[in-house]
């Protein structure tokens, strides 16, 4: 078995250098690309769930939605944005945030992975790993928290299991490395633990990584330290989750789940197609020139430095093809891997190969325990997630429980690049940096430089950062670039709020979740994410008579009322609509119906509130309800291509 010398795993200070500035240019790149996109869709629903709960709404009770649980982590940063700035700015701060939470996790991911990974090779694994997000959204959900505890999880077992493998002979310092392996086994229990709590699809990853660390374990310290971090962690969630909204309220928001999801594809159905796409990606004509290079890559009988160029030339081949073929704007059927979950798939399944041959030959101890860890998550990780979620693969959302498998097969394409090209530890270049290195670098600038390159190509549905306008002027959504038909919507809802809403109102938006964001004002509903569920929002309806809580302000999207063919159909079919007709009175809005644009919403307000808004308002001050909501729309004048190009 191959062991790896202290000169390895050891950082001169010319690599600690080049490292920290790597990672002062990634923080950069993090804050430029956290201003590229706006939607409301996914990205603004997870930033409400963070504003309703910061409000003080109650998980699974209030908010009947599992997602919610996503958005804990960001609850008390979300409260003290909106009390020190309000709803200004409230989606980019939040992004930002997300960012400050994956480097913490990063961090603490790279000092693991050094236990026994030079620090190049760790410094790949930990960016691979983290940097990948479903829809491209970097904020705190459940989409990306399984990204971040998931890889924690790995690393620390990783650490766990193999500080308690290395320890001498008994003596102090074998006591130290011992509950050092103790204390990294509790971190990967507690992250576990965390993964499971933000989705709950990740128990099947999560369970098969607990049970492959404890069953590899050699020492009581690591099994002791992991039942004890991810159990107690387990307890205190249950604890809180019975203390808190009840078991009551937990089955119940299952069964609701379930009824309004009732119309959706079967989990098989969903994996089947996950894979199909998955698979028409891998032989899509633009996908070819990466598996041509991969096969070179696994053929034993070439060279070793033939082998691993062409290795690392597939991620920059799929980079390349990304930017020169993806359309300006999101289409039907465009090539798959336009998107960093999509791109991290591709990677993962053209490079397992080659990796696990290069482990193989190598006899690397360090590496196969990684590909042990990683290995079984990724498969059985990848299927859970892709028969629980309804969106198409594309958007790489199974991907979270493969991503700590892409860093240990980056980590070991920068090991096994930099191998045999010079003894470790000798310069034979300046005598400052070894060749070793410096091949390592660059190594690592091509795997992370692919990424990197991907993953601004799409926002969510927005396009490349060269297509897009902006930044958006005030609002929750400042600060941010996207293409124009956002930004009138962005102008829309910040102008009909202005004039239609007052502070105290309670507010109710069908089909329009990010609209919550457009104000403080109390969010009367049992689900953000409201739409046409038929029979099933009878539930809401009860919602309202259970708490009294009916909403002084209802909005709904004239294109959705024209699409349903017309108001009184839409009633019909659905109860909630039904009610509100009974008990409110369209207010604004309503000359849109006839219309044949996407744009504008139907306002009503209760049939007893005599209040006419306040039409032409500008700042938003009237004497009737006091500070509007938000400020009326000032339209960006910036020419597209503000955000950057390629």
């Amino acid at each position: 078995m191959a062991e790896r010398s202290t000169a390895q795993t050891s950082t001169g200070v010319p690599v600690r250098w080049a490292l920290l500035l790597a990672t002062l240019a990634l923080a950069g790149y993090g804050l430029w690309r956290v201003r590229l996109g706006a939607d409301l869709g996914d990205g603004g629903h997870v930033v409400a769930l963070a504003l309703r709960l910061a409000q003080g709404d109650r998980v699974l009770v209030d908010e009947m939605n599992l997602q919610a649980l996503g958005s804990l982590a960001a609850v008390p940063f979300t409260w003290i944005w909106v009390h020190l700035f309000g709803v200004e700015g409230l989606v980019l701060a939040s992004r930002v945030f997300y960012l400050a939470l994956a480097f913490g996790v990063g961090v603490l991911c790279y000092r693991a992975l050094r236990t026994r990974i030079p620090a190049i090779a760790a410094w790949v694994a930990v960016v691979l790993m983290l940097t990948p997000t479903p829809y491209n959204l970097l904020l705190t959900s459940y989409n990306t928290m399984p990204v971040l505890a998931l890889g924690l999880a790995s690393c620390a077992g990783f650490a766990a299991l193999t500080l308690a493998g290395r320890a001498p002979a008994p003596g102090p310092s074998t006591s130290a490395t011992v509950r050092s392996a103790g204390r990294w086994a509790a971190l990967s229990g507690v992250a576990l633990a965390v993964s499971v709590l933000s989705h709950p699809a990740s128990l099947p990853a999560a369970a098969v990584l607990g049970l492959t660390v404890l069953i590899l374990s050699r020492t009581a310290a690591v099994r002791a330290g992991l039942l004890l971090g991810g159990g107690g962690a387990s307890a205190l969630i249950a604890l809180g989750l019975l203390i808190g909204p009840g078991l009551g309220a937990v089955l119940e928001t299952i069964r609701y789940t379930t009824d309004y999801q009732a119309s959706r594809p079967d989990p098989w159905s969903r994996a089947a197609r996950s894979l199909g796409r998955l698979g028409r990606g891998l032989i899509a004509p633009s996908t070819l020139p990466a598996v041509g290079l991969a096969i070179v890559a696994a053929l034993p009988v070439l060279p070793r430095w033939l082998r691993a160029g062409a290795a690392l030339g597939v991620p920059v081949a799929l980079a390349v093809v990304a930017w020169a073929a993806a359309p300006s704007e999101r289409e039907a059927g465009e090539q798959f891997g336009l998107f960093s979950g999509a791109f991290a798939l591709l990677v993962i399944i053209l490079l397992l190969v080659p990796v696990l041959q290069h482990a193989h030959r190598s006899a690397d101890t360090d590496l196969r325990l990684l590909l042990a860890l990683t290995l079984p998550v990724a498969v059985l990780g990848f299927l859970a997630f892709a028969m629980t979620s309804s969106a198409a693969i594309t958007w790489g959302v199974p991907a979270p429980p493969a991503q700590p498998l892409l860093g240990v097969i980056g980590a070991a394409l920068v090991m096994w690049v930099a191998g045999g090209d010079g003894p470790p530890g000798r310069s034979t270049l300046t005598g400052r940096y070894t060749l070793r290195d410096v091949v390592s670098g660059v190594a690592a600038l091509a795997l992370v430089g692919s990424l990197l390159a991907v993953h601004p190509v799409r926002s969510f549905r927005d396009g490349p950062p060269e297509t897009l306008e902006g930044p958006i002027v005030g609002g929750p959504m400042a600060g941010l670039h996207t293409r124009a038909e956002i930004i009138d919507r962005d102008c829309e809802l910040r102008t009909t709020l202005a004039q239609w809403v007052r502070p105290e109102d309670g507010v109710f938006f069908y089909s329009i979740p990010p609209g919550y964001l457009y104000g403080q004002n109390p969010m009367d509903t049992n689900l953000l994410w409201l739409a046409r569920f038929g029979e099933v929002n009878a539930r809401t309806v009860q919602w309202w008579e259970d708490t009294g809580r009916w909403p002084d302000v209802v909005l709904v999207p004239a294109l959705l009322v024209r699409r349903a063919g017309g108001w009184e159909v839409l009633a019909q079919e659905d109860p909630l609509i039904a009610a509100v007709d009974e008990r409110y009175r369209p207010v604004g809005g309503t000359e849109l119906l006839p219309d044949e644009g996407d744009a504008g919403d139907v306002v009503l307000r209760a049939r007893t509130d005599t209040w006419a808004g306040s039409k032409g308002r500008e700042s938003g001050a009237d004497e009737a309800g006091g500070a509007a909501t938000v400020q009326t729309c000032v339209r960006p004048t910036a020419a597209a291509g503000g955000a950057g190009g390629r």
